[in-house]
């Protein structure tokens, strides 16, 4: 059946007991190279969760940083060319707005890398900013629905959490055409629950046979929170 729990051992020193005891041997090396197996997923996972906060950062403190001073030295250098060169200034206020849209797209992309702490009420406010990111292209709307505050002291659950639901926001986008996206995020019997609905397209009445990399993933970071992923389409 797939389980690595054994079965209790029978005794005696015939064929029977030689096999329970096989089988029990079997069982012990196959929950060892289990926990082995999720232990080095889990540091696989780690590293590359530490380097994409990295990269986020460094978008955000180097090159975001030099973006917004070339930003305001561009208006500083208009203001000069509206006095001296009338001619020249639209040119210039035609580079400052590509230095700000350049801006606002590191500022979404170190957000997106890494979003804000994720502790406490840090979650709530990085799925508002997942909403209004995703509504922001115009095409979509997206709300985050969370009646009331939902604090999470355990920054790695909170981190899976945000993962899960950027990846489904992005599943939707890609596959679903929805014209709206909820996240929502609430207590509902003494567990937590994360929903991301859409009113798109939906699966149809079977689920694909091969889960996409995407999926997988989702579904590994559920299991190491000790959740459970569910995936349907309702009306």
């Amino acid at each position: 059946e797939g389980k690595t729990e054994a079965p209790p051992r029978l005794p005696g020193g015939d064929e029977v007991g030689k096999l329970s005891r096989a089988i029990s041997t079997m069982a012990t090396k196959l929950c060892e190279r289990e926990a082995e197996q999720v232990r080095l997923e889990r540091e696989v996972l780690e590293i590359s969760e530490s380097e994409r906060r990295r990269i986020g950062h460094d978008l955000h403190d180097s090159l975001g940083q030099r973006l917004t001073a070339a930003s305001m030295t561009t208006n500083a250098f208009i203001s000069v060319l509206k006095a001296d060169a009338p001619a020249l200034a639209e040119r210039g206020e035609h580079l400052g707005r590509q230095l700000r849209e350049a801006i606002a797209e590191v500022r979404s992309l170190s957000h997106g890398l890494a979003p804000v702490t994720l502790v406490d009420d840090g979650l709530i406010v990085a799925l508002t900013s997942l909403a209004e990111n995703t509504s922001r292209g115009g095409t979509v709307r997206c709300v985050f629905d969370c009646p009331t505050p939902v604090r999470i002291a355990d920054a790695e659950i909170a981190d899976h959490l945000y993962r899960i639901a950027q990846e489904a926001v992005n599943n939707a986008l890609k596959h679903a055409a929805p014209s709206e996206i909820r996240i929502a995020l609430e207590w509902r019997d003494q567990a937590l629950v994360l929903e991301v609905d859409d009113d798109g397209e939906g699966l149809g009445e079977t689920m694909p046979p091969v889960d996409g990399i995407g999926l997988r993933v989702m579904r590994y970071r559920a299991r190491l929170i000790d959740g459970d992923l569910g995936i349907g389409s309702p009306p």
